[in-house]
């Protein structure tokens, strides 16, 4: 075939009609020109309409911020949380926002204390110990250190 011709969108009744006379007009031009005719592709209905896909998507695009085994105990979670004979799914936000209530100052002491480097430990002990015994440097701070003179909490 010579002209390219797209195929009708089959979602309603009428577009049905349309990829059906669509190729049904297409075995005739090839019958008229004696070349076998090509397998065409019919687009289901299942396939016009992939929700489910696109949830699973926004979902792993979602989860790109959370770790892998953070997400796996998220979704156990959720999986156990469904577990019902009644009501609706709920939701891994749901559960977030459950959980993020529950959240005493002693677990964000905890988490500021794990997002400290050692060099950041390091400019605090010194920042405390400046405001306890005057000013020093950093380099005699750490002579000191190294010299055993002072200790994490004790005085010189």
């Amino acid at each position: 075939m010579s002209d390219v011709r797209l195929l009708p969108d089959a979602r309603s009744k009428r577009g049905e009609r349309e990829v059906a006379k669509f190729l049904a007009e297409d075995v005739i031009q090839t019958k008229r020109k004696d070349v076998p005719m090509q397998e065409t592709e019919i687009p289901m209905k299942q396939d016009l309409k992939p929700v489910k896909a696109e949830t699973k998507k926004e979902k792993v695009k979602l989860l790109k911020k959370i770790d892998p085994e953070t997400a796996k105990v998220l979704s156990q979670l959720r999986e156990k949380a469904n577990k019902k004979p009644f009501g609706r799914t709920i939701k891994d936000s749901e559960i977030l926002a459950c959980a993020i209530r529950l959240i005493q100052p002693e677990h964000i002491k905890e988490l500021q204390e794990a997002s400290y480097s050692e060099q950041d430990r390091l400019k605090m002990a010194h920042e405390d110990f400046q405001r306890k015994h005057g000013k020093i440097t950093l380099d005699q701070f750490i002579g000191k250190l190294l010299r055993g003179e002072i200790t994490r909490g004790a005085t010189p």
